[in-house]
């Protein structure tokens, strides 16, 4: 017993020495650590208020708990906002997010916080660059600055950071490329870089990320391809990569990404086919892929990918059909396809996706009937299949969608009337089936769509009268009905359509007033009611309509005075009045309208000057006030206007001279000051109207002569009329350099001598008048001239030439001078030194020299030749005997046979001929003649001749040379073949049509 008291006493001692011996070196060593800590400590509170203090001023009061509390026996930072430590006292965490701090991180000591782990500053205004010295911290596993304003290049130092898992950098303005060495954050599982500027290429080794899960590239300027070893980030959950400029084929091996549930590659310029193995990820729920350049086909079996509740693939250059295997996509929520090249059918089966809200298929080449089955589709919102060939009558009972918001059949085929249970679609907003070839009447009860702002059923064959019910609408803000065969007065309850910015009715054969309140609510913009039957007076709500952008009520039968109908308008760009019977004086405040770009009074009763104010519209572009009763002088304010393309001031009393201002109009296309009682010359700065196309002068009072300024308005296609004038002179040759002209009036003048020889290079000129003048001389070796009516030519001096319905033929000394007159100045030049030098000497040489060059360059017939009937040769560019070719000619047609004969004309025949030379040519031979009529072909021959040794055109066909036979009767042409050829040339004759500017 006493032994046992002895042993738990000792016992017990010796317990207490241990314990001890325990507390004295637990005190030694917590003593030791407790003083490094201290020092961390300080250190961490002194770089964090250090940081604080560089942060800008009004962000200091967003960290008031970030002081030194001199009460405190402590100095932790651990209970400061956003702040984490460890047991030790060490801060491992900093995240302050949303707090709107301004400043960078420039003063910020990576170094002092040893035990980082997280740093997430994300959602602030911090702005600069990231600092290389954030290696540092080298065990943070996760770093978010995404949401600030950082700028500059990722740092590469960011390489050193191997523990990371999460590296978010998103919306910032960060730029350069992504650093290769952020393939060495090999423990990376999030790395985000969307919505800044980086650009270069994705770094190849991208897919050493082999535990990445979420990698978002996208809004950036990303070039290059898609690595192909991304492919080994199988544990991706979702890949963002959309709105760059990656650019090549999605990689090929795609689907081994199995993990996958969302693939984002939208807006990028993706080129190729879709992968077929992109239907192994069964996991995927979201594919957009739209706004590329992928093409092929849609893979066959894309309805494996079950779990699909997004599905984008719109504008690409995707062909062929829709899948029927689509229709196995039953959680599909949205399927958009729109603006690709598909064809074929709707499938039938469609109606199969139940859950489907958003159907888009618009811009293809779609055919056939809307499946019957697609009525099933209860839930679906939009339904928009607009610009396709779709076809039948639009589903009777496709009232069954009740949830439809968006309703777009427009630019389709569809025929029959507007089903009725349509008006059961009570939370439409958007009905659009313009532009098909629906018939029958608008539904009564179309005011029923309560819910309804824009409502399209232009263009097509509609008929009857707009329903009551119209009034209803009141949420209508755009009502368009142009084009159509509705007709009867507006209903009063289109007065209720206060929201109205849009209201289209033109082209129809509606008929009564215009509702007087259309724009009392102030905010309409376009009122287009142009080509009705529209009586009464303009609107008064129209007078103050200050909204107005387009009004067109051209073409009805309105009365009004313009003075009093209108005012100003700052927004309008366009207005057409035309046609109607409106009266009045122009008002100087149509130069208030500073937007106007289009402006037509035409075909009206208006009175008065046109005023000088108008001069004030800078950006005007067409001017139609044809068809009034306007007088004075054209304003010289108004022919400053630079930017008038068209102007039609035709058919009024306007008087006075041109002003010589109109060459300021350097942008004029179309001028027509026809009909008026203008005087004076025409003024030479018109030539500097250098883009016009056509050009109407006539029935005028201008006198003097054409200006030759007129030849450099080379643009000059359609017209040139200068007819029913007072022009005296010669017609200036400069107008021969019109070559693109197509029809040319200068008749009824007092134009004299000769038609310049440079009009044989009008080759565009397709009808002309020149009749009631004083021309005389050749008419032009062209078609216009030589086809020319009786009318067109009639009441001249002595006009001859190649014209047999009209004209004589002219005579050898005519032509000849003609030719001679071209040339005169060129042979004097040459031969006036020649005979001062060498005349004494060389007299015969010259003479034969002169006569040399007669011959061949003018091919001036003899008195002998015409004498007598021997065989001749005019003309030869060939380099051997002529009447060896000629033999040769004969021969190898065998007297021009018909087996030999290649075509026929008006004029002659054209024969194939290959000589023995080898050589092969093509053969005109002309029609013979009687023997009264023979010397008369003979001169037109000659003529001819003439001609084609003067013309040098890429689209005439080479001449080589000619005989002419007095003794056989016959003449011909020897020219280049040109196998399989056939030269034709088609003229079109513009005719000036006015129509609406609506």
């Amino acid at each position: 017993m006493s032994q046992r008291a002895k042993l738990s006493s000792d016992t017990l001692l010796l317990l207490l020495l241990l314990f001890s011996s325990y507390s004295f070196f637990r005190f030694a060593y917590g003593s030791s650590l407790s003083s490094t800590d201290k020092k961390q400590q300080l250190q961490e509170v002194d770089a964090l208020l250090k940081w604080k203090s560089s942060l800008v001023k009004q962000t200091h009061s967003l960290l008031p708990t970030w002081k030194i509390n001199s009460t405190a026996s402590t100095t932790t930072p651990c209970r400061w906002y956003g702040i984490t430590c460890n047991k030790d006292g060490g801060v491992t965490e900093l995240k302050i997010t949303g707090l709107g701090l301004q400043g960078t991180l420039h003063g910020f000591n990576f170094s002092s916080f040893t035990n980082f782990v997280s740093l997430n500053l994300s959602y602030n205004t911090l702005f600069g660059t990231i600092p290389s010295q954030i290696n540092n911290i080298p065990k943070l596993t996760s770093l978010d600055l995404s949401v600030n304003e950082f700028s500059g290049l990722i740092p590469p130092e960011i390489g050193a950071l191997t523990s990371l898992h999460k590296l978010h950098l998103s919306k910032n303005q960060i730029s350069g490329s992504l650093p290769i060495c952020i393939c060495n954050l090999t423990k990376l599982t999030s790395l985000s870089v969307y919505e800044n500027q980086v650009s270069g290429a994705i770094p190849q080794d991208i897919g050493r990320l082999i535990f990445l899960t979420f990698l978002a590239l996208s809004g950036n300027k990303l070039t290059g391809s898609i690595p192909t070893s991304l492919t080994n980030s199988t544990r991706l959950d979702a890949l963002y990569l959309h709105d760059n400029q990656l650019s090549d084929i999605i990689p090929r091996d795609i689907g081994m990404l199995s993990s996958l549930t969302l693939l984002s590659i939208h807006n990028n310029n993706m080129s190729g086919s879709i992968p077929v193995s992109l239907t192994n990820l069964t996991r995927l729920n979201t594919l957009t892929l739209y706004h590329n350049q992928l093409s092929g086909i849609i893979p066959q079996d894309i309805g494996k990918l079950h779990s699909l509740t997004g599905f984008d693939l719109s504008e690409n250059k995707i062909t062929g059909l829709i899948p029927t295997s689509v229709c196995n996509l039953t959680n599909l929520a949205y399927l958009s396809f729109f603006k690709n090249g598909l064809s074929d059918i709707i499938p039938r089966e469609i109606g199969g996706l139940r859950s489907l809200t958003v159907f888009s298929l618009y811009s293809n080449n779609l055919i056939g009937s809307i499946p019957a089955s697609l009525t099933n589709l209860t839930i679906l919102d939009t339904l928009s299949l607009w610009d396709n060939q779709l076809s039948c009558i639009i589903p009777q009972d496709i009232g069954r969608l009740r949830s439809l918001t968006i309703f777009d059949l427009s630019t389709n085929n569809f025929t029959g009337p507007i089903p009725i249970s349509i008006c059961h679609l009570a939370n439409l907003t958007l009905l659009s089936v313009f532009r098909n070839q629906l018939t029958g009447v608008i539904p009564q009860d179309i005011g029923k769509l309560r819910s309804l702002d824009t409502l399209y059923m232009s263009v097509n064959k509609l008929t009857g009268s707009i329903p009551a019910s119209v009034g209803n609408l009141r949420n209508l803000t755009l009502l368009s009905l142009f084009t159509n065969e509705l007709n009867g007065s507006l209903p009063i309850g289109i007065n209720n359509l206060t929201l109205l910015n849009e209201l289209s009715l033109g082209d129809n054969k509606f008929s009564g007033y215009l509702p007087q309140n259309v724009c009392q609510s102030g905010i309409l913009e376009q009122f287009v009611v142009n080509d009705n039957h529209f009586t009464g007076p303009i609107p008064r709500s129209l007078r103050s309509c200050t909204s107005l952008r387009h009004l067109d009520l051209t073409s009805n039968e309105l009365v009004d005075d313009v003075t009093e109908a209108f005012h100003v308008y700052p927004h309008l760009y366009r207005l057409g009045v035309g046609n109607n019977m409106l009266y009045g004086e122009l008002s100087k405040d149509w130069g208030k309208c500073q937007n106007l770009t289009a402006i037509s009074f035409a075909g009206n009763k208006i009175t008065g000057k046109i005023p000088s104010e108008m001069g004030n519209l800078m950006i005007l572009s067409q001017l139609y006030l044809f068809s009034n009763n306007l007088v004075g002088e054209i304003p010289k304010e108004l022919l400053k206007l630079s930017s008038l393309i068209e102007l039609d001031l035709s058919n009024n009393q306007l008087s006075g001279r041109l002003s010589s201002t109109v060459g300021m109009l350097s942008n004029l296309q179309l001028l027509d000051l026809s009909r008026n009682k203008l005087i004076g010359s025409i003024p030479k700065q018109l030539g500097q109207c250098s883009r016009l196309l056509s050009l109407n002068l006539s029935s005028n009072n201008f006198s003097e002569s054409i200006p030759p300024y007129i030849g450099n308005l080379d643009s000059l296609q359609i017209l040139l009329d200068l007819s029913y004038n007072e022009l005296s002179g010669e017609i200036p040759s400069a107008l021969g350099k019109l070559s693109k002209l197509i029809k040319l009036n200068l008749s009824h003048n007092k134009l004299s001598g000769s038609i310049p020889s440079l009009f044989d290079q009008m080759l565009s000129l397709n009808i002309i008048d020149i009749s009631f003048n004083e021309l005389s001389g050749p008419i032009p070796n062209i078609k216009a001239f030589e086809d020319a009516p009786i009318d067109s030519l009639r009441n001249n001096k002595e006009l001859c030439g190649n014209n047999s319905r009209v004209l004589k033929p002219c005579n050898s000394s005519v032509v000849t001078g003609r030719k001679e007159a071209k040339h005169s100045k060129l042979v004097l030049i040459i031969l006036l030194p020649l005979f001062g030098t060498l005349f004494l000497l060389f007299v015969l040489l010259a003479i034969l020299f002169r006569l040399r060059k007669k011959s061949v360059r003018n091919a001036a017939p003899t008195d002998q030749d015409r004498g007598t009937g021997t065989q001749r040769n005019l003309f030869s560019i060939w380099n051997y005997d002529g009447k060896i070719v000629f033999e040769h000619i004969i021969e190898a047609t065998e007297n021009f046979d018909a087996k030999y004969c290649i075509g026929a004309g008006g004029y002659g025949s054209v024969y194939k001929a290959e000589l023995s030379t080898g050589q092969v040519v093509a053969v005109k031979k002309l029609h013979s003649s009687d023997e009264e009529s023979e010397i008369s072909d003979l001169k037109s021959f000659e003529s001819e001749v003439h001609a084609l040794t003067e013309i040098r055109h890429r689209n005439i066909v080479k001449l080589f040379g000619f005989c002419s036979n007095l003794q056989r009767r016959f003449s011909f042409l020897v020219y280049e073949f040109v196998e399989r050829g056939s030269l034709k040339m088609f003229y079109a004759m513009g005719n000036k049509q006015w129509s609406s500017i609506g």
